[in-house]
């Protein structure tokens, strides 16, 4: 068993706890540095956003905004050639009334009263913000069933390939 000097114990422990104190104030001044960086950054960007600016250099001219009031909606048409089997856009309701027909199918099983298809739809301009001429098609009656069907414009083959 070696036998140490009380003096030569006690000098090694103060040295330890002086390491570990060092190193640990150490830490602590890095995050303190990086904190007062971060927070000086943050002001200065601060301080640029609050540019005064010389009444003197500005033009008084106001800007003027053109307000277009009178839009008018110009029905769709489809390019020359296209092979599509349905276009519709509800802004006629003579050609509405005159290609769609309105369901009067019944649910099975259930009360007559609400087994009907019974909504009604009608061609109309828009509640809010509409185009001069421009129409569409609203459901008309709430909390209703409610259906509509059209002819396709040319048969859909199926073939051989599946949907």
């Amino acid at each position: 068993i070696h036998r140490y000097p009380v003096k030569v114990l006690l000098s090694n422990a103060i040295k330890c706890v002086l390491v570990s104190t060092i190193s640990y104030f150490s830490k602590m001044m890095r995050l303190v540095i990086c904190l007062l960086v971060v927070t000086s950054v943050v002001l200065a960007d601060e301080s640029e956003a609050s540019v005064e600016v010389d009444d003197a250099s500005v033009d008084d001219t106001e800007a003027t905004i053109e307000t277009v009031e009178d839009i008018s909606y110009v029905t769709p048409t489809l390019p020359s050639g296209s092979s599509v089997y349905i276009a519709e856009h509800f802004d006629d309701p003579t050609s509405f009334k005159k290609k769609w027909i309105k369901s009067e199918a019944k649910k099975e099983g259930i009360d007559e009263d609400i087994a009907k298809y019974d909504g009604l739809w009608e061609v109309e301009a828009a509640e809010r913000d509409p185009l001069k001429g421009d129409m569409g098609l609203v459901l008309k009656s709430k909390a209703k069933h409610s259906a509509i069907a059209a002819k396709l414009d040319r048969p859909f083959v199926f073939g051989e390939r599946p949907l």
